[in-house]
């Protein structure tokens, strides 16, 4: 019995993982925010970069992270190689996301299958509040640690992007908030999905075999 309730603990945190990752996956290619802010705030009169061309520079460094283009930086304007460095680490943190979150639901329906007939609904319920339990603990981090407080609560984005004024500059107030507000979000949305799937399956549970 215990290396079934190990098994099942198991498989919730892979799917917790699997979750924050798919998560960042999700998130890095949206411009949607960034386009609205931008526009909304008025930042042409300030920077003096149309909205098209600060689109233009933000979807080229997305498309740079996402490993659709090779690392220049800026697209429209010279950057600093530190941004290059900073964009080509995004990018192979994007990578890694994609290889865990495959990875991960792989492991998690092999731990489903082998669980079929041990009441593999428990572990829904189980990553459901792990997976929960962790999006509350990464906002309390974001509340209690200061770099992240200043980054995301303030739009302080010198505290991580300081060498780059330039990118500094064309970066709306609030982005990083309405981002990591999104990516919460989605976690604990999930979080939830798992549990009410815990109550259905629960209920309608008929172990069989294949």
């Amino acid at each position: 019995m215990k290396k079934i309730l190990y098994l099942k603990i198991f498989v919730a945190v892979v799917i917790m993982i699997s979750v924050i990752s798919a998560a960042l996956l999700l998130l890095v290619p949206r411009r949607e925010i960034y386009n609205y802010l931008y526009e909304q705030q008025e930042m042409e009169a300030r920077t003096g970069m149309s909205a098209f061309e600060a689109e233009l520079n933000y979807d080229g460094m997305i498309q740079q992270i996402l490993g659709n283009q090779e690392i220049t930086g800026m697209t429209t304007v010279a950057s600093s190689a530190d941004l290059s460095n900073k964009i080509l680490r995004l990018q192979r943190i994007y990578q890694c996301a994609k290889w865990i979150c495959g990875m991960g639901i792989l492991l998690s329906v092999a731990g489903l299958i082998i669980l079929r007939n041990q009441k593999w609904y428990d572990v829904l319920s189980l990553g459901g509040i792990i997976t929960m339990g962790f999006s509350l603990l990464l906002a309390l981090i974001s509340l209690l640690v200061r770099p992240y407080r200043l980054f995301i609560l303030q739009s302080r984005y010198e505290e991580f992007l300081g060498y780059d004024p330039l990118l500094v500059g064309i970066l709306p107030e609030y982005w990083a908030f309405y981002t990591w507000l999104l990516g919460l979000g989605f976690v604990f949305l999930v979080g939830i999905i798992f549990m009410l799937l815990h109550l259905g399956s629960r209920k309608s549970y008929k172990p069989h075999k294949f």
